[in-house]
């Protein structure tokens, strides 16, 4: 709510699972990884409407944040040039260090979408 609030981007979360299957620090890594990717939206994207979707897949917990922002060619955050992907390189440390996945895919004009992909830990809520 505070999302849409500061920024007047429609944010709509879906949840096909009730449950992360995440210990605590796992989610408090995925929050991150939410937080800046929802930051670069409001700082880049020029978006109206963003949808958070949640969901297990295969053992692991994905996490898919999509925009239908301006987007941007990725080959110009992953070119090791550009000084302003420190948020990236965090949400990808991020992921790692949780044995997971990051994905980013963009277009100009077509939006983007953050895709994380973690395993689900056994015994986790």
């Amino acid at each position: 709510r505070e999302f849409t609030r500061s920024t007047e981007v429609t944010l709509n979360i879906v949840s096909v699972e009730h449950h992360t299957g995440l210990r605590q620090f796992a989610k408090a890594e995925m929050v991150r990884i939410i937080q800046e990717a929802l930051n670069n939206v409001r700082r880049h994207a020029q978006a109206s409407r963003v949808d958070i979707t949640f969901q297990r897949l295969d053992g692991n917990l994905q996490v898919e944040i999509s925009d239908d922002g301006k987007g941007f060619l990725t080959e110009k955050i992953f070119d090791g040039h550009h000084r302003h992907n420190f948020g990236v390189r965090s949400m990808t440390d991020r992921a790692k260090s949780l044995a997971g996945t990051l994905d980013i895919r963009s277009k100009p004009g077509a939006g983007t979408t953050v895709r994380v992909e973690v395993p689900i830990e056994e015994g986790a809520e």
